[in-house]
């Protein structure tokens, strides 16, 4: 699966999304990809948790200034 495919499983709306939460460039991911699938995954699935904390920070904030 090519990492913006895998971006768009996850939830991202393209690949550069994920690549902006992690400071690197699309073609460091497909690299690490290629070099590393299992930490490619890893860190995937560390840039899913990092957004998705970001939505719940968010919401929450938005719910205590009500």
């Amino acid at each position: 699966m090519k990492p913006s495919e895998l971006a768009k499983k996850l939830g991202f709306r393209s690949l550069q999304e994920a690549c902006d939460l992690m400071d690197v460039t699309p073609r460091t991911l497909t690299n690490w990809q290629t070099s590393n699938p299992d930490r490619y995954l890893a860190i995937m699935l560390g840039a899913l948790a990092m957004r998705q904390n970001d939505i719940v920070s968010h919401y929450c904030g938005l719910q205590s200034q009500s």
